[in-house]
């Protein structure tokens, strides 16, 4: 019959357009190796004070395009619509002001699109840069695909997007990190080239603080990826203590965090599977966790935003080495209002 033989063309056209875009998505795919020197942008001169309080917060921006109405397709979401451009300013405005609240020194910022579809092009570093000019800033890649054509009927498109740590202090030097990177083909060409963003700021003590911005894998089906992501970050760490540096590790996890239980959060919705717990023997020798575990700091993407039935979990918090005094660690709680995730700010002072 006719429409059969309507119906065979047709799939075969989509089978052969879509295998002829996995393939250029493999030809063309990013591969971060090793270790990037990154460039300051603004850079401040002062140092490191010595007995002061300071603020460090970590915020997962969701590029300005996950608010309490997104959904996510690689949590089993179905997106229905993408933010427009009003949109994303509107929440990147909101996200600023979320921001400005903490009234901290040092911002540790994830998910910063400089390029992508999904935020309507828009370039968030230069956002951030402009609405912080007493900031020196760096930004490493850590997504970078040309086209991402999931869901099918609603496509990803491209993104270009990164980790990005802004300091009113001097940065004496920044690299991006790889982290180890084995997601099962073909779904590696479109998720995250893992790895930490690290800062080095002198200390009017004539010492080091080494500042870490990272954001760990969820999505893998290998439990190697995490193990071998948590075993890298831990020499990195651990070699930086040993030096005598002050160390802290901040930004996304994506983990349920040591001491917290998504459990105690009411919710409907089931533990998704991509949500391990980090390790609890992860505690390298002289860190301890800085955390707030009475709120939540990430929540479900499989569908709008609902108290008391969305899932929700603590994968934001800091690491930090014990030559640091910690103040305080607080999360902001606004039902996750402009973002899946809610900010997190710690206190601490260096005091010798």
């Amino acid at each position: 019959m006719r429409w059969i033989k309507v119906l065979l063309v047709f799939v075969m056209a989509f089978i052969l357009l879509f295998s002829g875009t996995l393939a250029y998505l493999t030809i063309t795919d990013s591969d971060f190796e090793g270790s990037i020197p990154l460039s300051v942008t603004n850079n401040q001169v002062a140092e490191i004070p010595v007995g002061e309080t300071i603020g460090i917060t970590t915020l997962n921006i969701g590029y300005g395009g996950l608010d309490d109405t997104q959904v996510s397709y690689f949590e089993g979401g179905r997106p229905e619509k993408r933010a427009d451009k009003v949109d994303i300013q509107e929440k990147l405005d909101s996200l600023i002001i979320d921001l400005d609240s903490t009234d901290s020194e040092i911002f540790f910022i994830q998910e910063v699109d400089i390029g992508s579809s999904r935020s309507q092009k828009i370039d968030q570093s230069d956002y951030f840069r402009i609405n912080y000019p007493h900031f020196g800033s760096v930004f490493g890649i850590n997504h970078d695909a040309d086209l991402i054509p999931l869901p099918i009927f609603r496509p990803i498109g491209k993104v270009k997007s990164g980790l990005m740590t802004m300091s009113r202090y001097n940065i004496l030097r920044a690299e991006r990190h790889n982290l180890y990177n084995k997601d099962s083909w073909p779904m590696d060409l479109f998720l995250m080239d893992r790895c930490f963003i690290e800062t080095r700021h002198p200390v009017r003590n004539g010492g080091e603080l080494v500042l870490i911005n990272l954001q760990l894998s969820p999505y893998n089906d290998k439990e190697i990826t995490r193990e071998m992501q948590l075993r890298e970050l831990n020499s990195f760490i651990s070699s930086e203590y040993s030096q005598g540096n002050y160390v802290i590790v901040g930004g996304d996890w994506s983990h349920s965090l040591p001491g917290t239980d998504p459990l105690s959060f009411t919710a409907v919705e089931a533990w998704p599977s991509w949500l391990k717990d980090l390790p609890g023997e992860f505690v390298p020798e002289g860190f301890s966790w800085a955390i707030d575990n009475a709120t939540p700091t990430k929540r479900s993407l499989k569908s709008p935003y609902s108290p008391g039935i969305t899932f929700k979990a603590v994968v934001d918090g800091f690491l930090v080495s014990d030559n640091i005094s910690v103040e305080g660690v607080y999360a902001m709680d606004d039902d996750f209002a402009n973002s899946h995730h809610n900010a997190v700010t710690l206190k601490m002072r260096i005091v010798n």
